[in-house]
Order: C-alpha cells, then structure tokens, then sequence
C-alpha cells in the first residue's frame, strides 16, 4: 500500500541505480507527444485503477514515481495530483502531474466525478419515486444507480428505516425461530 512506503527515500541516491529505474518505468510507458497522455502499461491496482510500480522500498503508484523521476523527491510528502485537463489514472506524463494536498485532490476528484458527495439529499418527490420504482418490480441497485445514491440507502428507505416520515412504512424487525432457519 501506498501510504506504507517512506517517499523521502523512494529513489536511489546512486546515479546509476536512478538511472536504471529511469529506464525499467519508461519501458512500460507509452509515451506519445510532450503534451498527451502517457499511460501506463504495466501492473494497475484493481481497486483504485492506478498504475503500480515496486522499488526495493515498496510498491508506489506509477504517476508518483513519474513526478519523482522528472522533479526530484522534495514534495513527495504531498500528493501528487494529475491536471485538470487529464483524467486518466493512468496517465504518468510528468507535465500532467504537480504536487497538491488533500483537500485540492478531494476537489479535483468530485470536480472530475470519481467521488460522490459523502451525503447526497433526496427530495421528498425522489424518495416517493424510489418507493414506487421498488414496488413496481425495479431492483434496489438500478434504483441506487439512477438517484446517484448506494443501493443499502435505497434498502432502508424501502425497509422503512430511513424517511419514515415521507414514505409512511414501518420498519418490522424480522425476528426468525430456530425452526424458521432450519426449514
């Protein structure tokens, strides 16, 4: 994991060694033009779709050593963030990458829509909506997908434990017997 690794030390002192990474990253590079998109083509995490790299000091995202090896190690306590005009998680051109923190890469992804807002607020209508949409057969994860919300808050708005108020449902615990369970 990425938040493991020690960035102060993640490239070798040694000119050659650097060199030799140098090489070993940019040979799974596909570089097109100083302005375009580099992407990678190597290992990529499955969860967060970013490029993946190993250094004797751990695995580190691609773009972070890309920003390593074009600017040095200095800001690699910062998060490295691609520009606005690049969305890709693949990309490792160091033009398109620049050092930021917290806050400007939280920004930056709801600004791409990579993240959605922690609290999404439903209207009453929406809520009744959803309430239909279920009873007429739609299943819990198409509706979530459709208001832009998880599929377990449209569970407890259907079960009746969110939005009680609007939706007029009960919640019922479901309370089962051993005998029940063995059936």
């Amino acid at each position: 994991m990425e938040g493991r690794v020690k960035y102060q030390n993640i490239l070798p002192r040694d000119p050659d060694k650097l060199e030799e990474y140098r090489k070993r990253f940019f040979s799974h590079v596909n570089a097109k033009g100083d302005d375009d998109c580099w992407l990678w083509n190597f290992t990529i995490n499955p969860k967060t779709g970013y490029g993946c790299f190993t250094l004797p000091a751990g695995t580190v995202t691609a773009h972070r050593i890309a920003y390593a090896l074009e600017h040095g190690t200095n800001d690699l306590d910062m998060y490295i963030l691609h520009s606005d005009k690049c969305t890709s998680r693949l990309c490792v051109n160091p033009r398109h990458l620049r050092a930021g923190t917290a806050s400007e890469n939280s920004k930056q992804a709801f600004a791409a829509g990579m993240l959605k807002p922690p609290m999404v607020k439903l209207s009453k209508e929406q809520v009744l909506d959803i309430v239909l949409l279920y009873a007429a057969g739609a299943k819990q994860a198409d509706i979530a997908e459709q208001f832009n919300i998880s599929q377990s808050e449209v569970s407890q708005i259907v079960n009746g434990l969110h939005w009680q108020d609007v939706t007029g449902i009960k919640y019922q615990r479901r309370r089962f017997n051993k005998k029940q369970l063995t059936q």
